[in-house]
């Protein structure tokens, strides 16, 4: 019999290839809070369904009785979306252990505050009260805008905060 040109990769290469797929080495992702150098850096385990319920938890918190529809809104436009936003922008972002999500929140607001995004920016002023900030730590922040992103940012960041406080459930 003729042996074929391309013979198919023994089982075990393509057995040991999968389990590779499925449980990638560490990653690299940021400096570890004991860090004594710039270069030391804290790994981190592939764990698809801890970030998907640590990101789960985190939206929840934040968006309150909002979440459901939320969560609803992103699978209607696409499904890798709602699943992209909860693991990795709650789940690996947001839910990090290093820094409170407090803090995280005020964060999120310096970042969203100079981006013409009123729903988040709005979304977040109140996640960030549901997280412990207090309405001045908010204000702080939202009149640093001008800082970083300009004079323009900041008159669009001031109406968003002053339209959240006038229609805010939370009390900003």
């Amino acid at each position: 019999s003729a042996v074929p040109d391309n013979p198919p990769p023994p089982k075990t290469a393509t057995i040991k290839s999968l389990t590779a797929e499925r449980n990638p080495p560490p990653r690299q992702i940021g400096v570890d809070s004991s860090a004594t150098a710039a270069t030391d850096w804290k790994e981190e385990r592939w764990d698809p369904e801890g970030w998907q319920k640590s990101g789960a938890e985190a939206c929840a918190l934040i968006y309150g009785s909002a979440y459901p529809k939320l969560r609803e809104r992103m699978e209607v436009l696409h499904p890798l979306l709602n699943t992209m936003m909860i693991e990795h922008g709650y789940g690996r972002v947001l839910s990090r252990t290093s820094l409170p999500l407090r803090i995280r929140e005020l964060c999120v607001l310096a970042v969203l505050a100079g981006q013409s995004v009123a729903p988040q920016l709005t979304s977040h002023m109140r996640g960030a009260i549901k997280c412990g900030a207090t309405p001045e730590e908010v204000k702080a922040v939202i009149s640093q805008t001008h800082l970083a992103w300009g004079k323009e940012a900041q008159e669009v960041a001031d109406a968003v905060h002053e339209g959240c406080v006038r229609g805010s459930k939370a009390a900003l």
